[in-house]
């Protein structure tokens, strides 16, 4: 049990506010049938192209990150990516799916790597926005819970122990070692110590992930990645029993942002040379206010009413993209 000292300071933690997420465009989110829920071991996007027909995302709709333009940060000699997402509400989860073409396939070559190609997938299922990560602690606050607990927590350390996270989460997703296939975390792992650490939500029944890479096609580096996560209104570090999954309904619409790193080489100076999103913001990493808008739809069309008009994907989604009313 956690002394009192953390409660009485918990309540000094910066309070969740309802706040409208970047942009003027909801995309939208299908449900996946639950009979039909992809098999993310297998290496293969083509269960989700019968589901979906369409990918959800492409490189066209990312923008390089801290410019906020229209313009994608891609083109099809450097990266082609088809992205696919859905949601289940029992348990609630969000699917998600890519494959990938890459002229420069970078791959660390330690686990829990941020400095890989991958995709990462930010949730705010509640649409609470705001802050939600407050970086990696330094300094005293790089002590252990128990450490911190026992020398006397501080007011600054409070944040980066315990409430990164809490009402928004960052999941990373990427073939982060060349040894032992696609790793899915959480980029801030608090601690290690037993009983404090976030790592539950990164595996099963909360997370999984699979995928395939090394191949090449078509003179280009080839790769899929396929993978499930828990949206958590409040996230606790002590554990699942502490913590709340986000409730998934049809009509919903949840704060979202998808970040596709591409990096050309594994030691550039700076992320915001080789990341883009669906924003166009850098911000992304710490402050839910900077996601976009996902809104909950039911099952997905029928192949049939979409195969016609599969080359003009563009117009088929800004059909079921809204823009909220003012």
């Amino acid at each position: 049990m956690l002394p009192a000292l953390f409660i009485i300071f918990v309540s000094f933690l910066p309070a969740n506010h309802a706040a409208g997420h970047h942009g003027s465009v909801i995309f939208p989110l299908y449900q996946l049938p639950p009979d039909q829920l992809p098999n993310i071991h297998d290496g293969s996007i083509e269960e989700w192209r019968s589901l979906l027909s369409e990918p959800t995302l492409t490189e066209a709709d990312f923008i390089p990150a801290g410019t906020e333009t229209t313009a994608s940060g891609h083109n099809a000699e450097d990266l082609q990516v088809e992205v696919y997402l859905g949601w289940t509400p029992s348990p609630p989860r969000v699917y998600a799916a890519m494959e990938r073409y890459d002229d420069v396939h970078v791959v660390a070559d330690r686990e829990r790597s941020t400095r890989s190609d991958g995709i990462y997938l930010n949730i705010d299922a509640d649409h609470s926005g705001g802050r939600y990560s407050w970086g990696l602690p330094g300094g005293d606050c790089a002590l252990s819970v128990a450490e911190a607990i026992q020398r006397g927590l501080t007011l600054e350390c409070i944040p980066h122990i315990f409430h990164s996270y809490t009402h928004a989460q960052e999941y990373v997703v990427s073939l982060s070692t060349r040894d032992r296939g696609p790793t899915l975390f959480l980029p801030i792992a608090q601690t290690e110590e037993e009983g404090f650490t976030k790592d539950w939500a990164e595996d099963a029944p909360y997370a999984a992930v699979g995928g395939i890479g090394g191949i090449v096609r078509e003179n280009l580096n080839y790769s899929v990645l396929e993978f499930f996560v828990t949206p958590f209104d409040s996230l606790d570090i002590r554990g699942p029993e502490f913590s709340l999954p986000s409730e998934l309904r049809e009509g919903q619409v949840m704060g979202l942002e998808v970040t596709m790193m591409d990096f050309d080489e594994p030691n550039v100076s700076s992320y915001s040379e080789i990341q883009s999103t669906l924003s166009g913001s850098n911000h992304v990493w710490f402050d839910a206010d900077y996601f976009v808008d996902f809104r909950l739809l039911g099952s997905p069309p029928s192949p049939a009413s979409t195969s016609v008009e599969r080359t003009t994907w563009g117009d088929v989604k800004n059909r079921h993209r809204q823009v909220p009313a003012k």
